[in-house]
């Protein structure tokens, strides 16, 4: 009876040791668990703030776009200032071109006049 009594005792400890090292290991997975939630959480913050670094970047493009299209039309808009002082300079030279031809004719105008009327002068005096 003894000897039935002390194996029945080994097995009932070997039993306790069993479930020691099973809640031992229990314990050790619940530990990584938690430590693998708390790394899911990280990523997930993680996550979030590339989220939000994301959607700043879409914005300062969108901004970048919005830029580029208000420098290329202030360009434009400036191009076409700059062509319109070239068409009114180059209008002022033709008008002041055609100015000086204007007085050139006059001038001869007035020089063949007055040499007519210096020989008509010329003439009369002759006849009278």
């Amino acid at each position: 009876i003894a000897l039935l009594t002390f194996t029945n005792f080994l097995q009932i400890q070997n039993k306790f040791k069993n479930k020691k090292n099973i809640y031992d290991n229990l314990d050790s997975i619940a530990t990584v668990v938690s430590n693998k939630k708390h790394d899911l959480t990280d990523v997930s913050h993680r996550l979030d703030n590339i989220e939000h670094r994301f959607k700043d970047t879409l914005n300062l493009v969108k901004d970048l776009k919005n830029a580029q299209n208000i420098i290329s039309e202030r360009a434009w808009s400036g191009l076409m200032r700059f062509k319109a002082i070239q068409l009114h300079q180059k209008s002022l030279s033709l008008s002041h071109k055609k100015d000086n031809v204007l007085k050139k004719s006059l001038d001869n105008h007035k020089l063949v006049t007055t040499q007519d009327q210096k020989s008509t002068e010329t003439e009369i005096k002759k006849e009278g």
